[in-house]
């Protein structure tokens, strides 16, 4: 919101997302040829190098001048008034809830079953695994794309139901293919589909936050990666149990149960609208 004007907010936070799903693709595969033409050790000098040049980068960006803000807080009291606000606005509350579903339960299927399914399952090995994952990035890239489209149409909270609906039933797919192949066109379509509701997802959080609290509810964003370390665990000890299908099918399951519930019990989810927040 500093560096750009709000009408194009979809587009920016859209193409934000792109640039970090292309990098799942292109990441792997070239940090690959950099362990085999220099070592480990090279490989992570030169990514060292590459954060060094990002941070540089980061002080040509010019940010307009903001008053300072009477009084001072200290940072756990701003994190604590995040919190409150989460609690007490009912869009900001609906939307961290769906984005919790997704980082909690399903988007730690990547991390934890994926080497499952590549090594017991399909029994490609290593190759096959950055497959998999190569496949989650180019859906993760298209599925930016088209939500920065789909911000063409205001009825924001079915999209976003719509695209976790999608991304069960992906991993539901995935569960049940019965060849590799088919295995991929499914990543590929769960990547899409977290994409999707990503871009959806943070556009309002950011579109619907009041000023003085757009940072801290974004910040909050930036807990996603606790949840998907907690969801790793609850994913890893259903594969345990009953195999890396029978976990997907049951947090698919669980993740598709919510969201219809909302969908049920939630008026505002049903109607909630871009419009509303541009």
């Amino acid at each position: 919101f500093d560096v750009v004007p709000r009408e194009i907010v979809p587009k920016a936070v859209a193409y934000n997302v792109m640039g970090n799903s292309s990098m799942r693709v292109l990441g792997p595969a070239i940090a690959g040829f950099l362990i085999a033409a220099i070592g480990a050790a090279g490989n992570f000098f030169i990514q060292g190098i590459l954060y060094l040049g990002s941070g540089l980068l980061a002080f040509l960006v010019v940010f307009p001048p903001k008053k300072p803000k009477e009084g001072k807080i200290s940072a756990w009291g701003e994190l604590k008034e995040g919190f409150r606000y989460v609690a007490k606005d009912r869009t900001t509350r609906l939307l961290m809830t769906i984005t919790s579903i997704q980082y909690f339960l399903l988007v730690p299927v990547f991390n934890t079953l994926f080497p499952v399914y590549a090594k017991d399952i399909f029994e490609v090995g290593p190759e096959g695994l950055g497959l998999m994952f190569t496949f989650v990035g180019v859906g993760g890239v298209i599925g930016a794309w088209s939500a920065s489209q789909l911000m063409r149409f205001d009825r924001v909270g079915l999209i976003q139901s719509g695209a976790m609906l999608i991304y069960c039933t992906a991993l539901v797919g995935l569960a049940l293919s019965p060849n590799f192949y088919l295995a991929l066109a499914m990543c590929g379509l769960a990547g899409g589909a977290e994409m999707v509701n990503s871009v959806n997802n943070q556009t309002m959080l950011q579109l619907s936050a009041p000023p003085e609290m757009r940072g801290r509810v974004v910040s909050l964003i930036q807990l996603n990666p606790a949840l998907i370390a907690s969801g790793s665990l609850i994913a890893g000890s259903l594969g345990d149990f009953l195999g890396a299908p029978g976990a997907c099918m049951v947090v698919s399951a669980a993740s598709a149960a919510l969201i219809l519930v909302l969908l049920m019990v939630s008026p505002h989810l049903r109607s909630l609208r871009l419009s509303k927040y541009r």
